[in-house]
């Protein structure tokens, strides 16, 4: 545990100043749905990271934590070289509106300070395991 927390603070310290972008390629392979194996739930440390992103977003008065309030877990995902955060959410979005909420939580999650930086492919999904809007990309600024 301690050594992975090193490892997040030495990733955070390494993409300082990320930007998020809507990634050309659309998916990045972000599954649209996730199933129930491997993915299609989540730990209670999961969960737990779902809560400190909520709590962090409120105290920041962050301008999407109305939306935020929704996320339950925060999971971090790796499959081979990809690292993935799949944000499990409460909500049954709208039809003409999933994209903003999405997004909003994507943008947010960027700034969290204790995000797992080196997961730089986000997933934000819904209450049925559906994936809201476009997969997200995190890559760093250039200066």
């Amino acid at each position: 545990m301690i050594a992975r927390r090193l490892l997040l603070t030495a990733s955070l310290l390494a993409l300082a100043g990320c930007s998020l972008e809507d990634h050309p390629k659309g998916d990045l392979a972000v599954p649209d749905r996730l199933t129930r194996q491997p993915h299609g739930f989540y730990l209670q440390d999961e969960a737990r990271d779902g809560d400190l992103f909520k709590a962090w977003a409120a105290s920041e008065n962050n301008p999407d934590r109305s939306v935020v309030s929704h996320v339950k877990a925060v999971q971090r995902v790796v499959e081979g070289d990809a690292v993935y955060a799949y944000i499990h959410t409460d909500l049954n979005p709208k039809k003409d509106d999933p994209d903003t909420q999405a997004q909003a939580i994507g943008e947010a999650y960027t700034q969290w300070p204790q995000r797992a930086t080196d997961a730089v492919r986000i997933g934000v999904f819904d209450a049925q395991g559906k994936r809201m809007g476009r997969a997200m990309m995190v890559e760093p600024q250039r200066s």
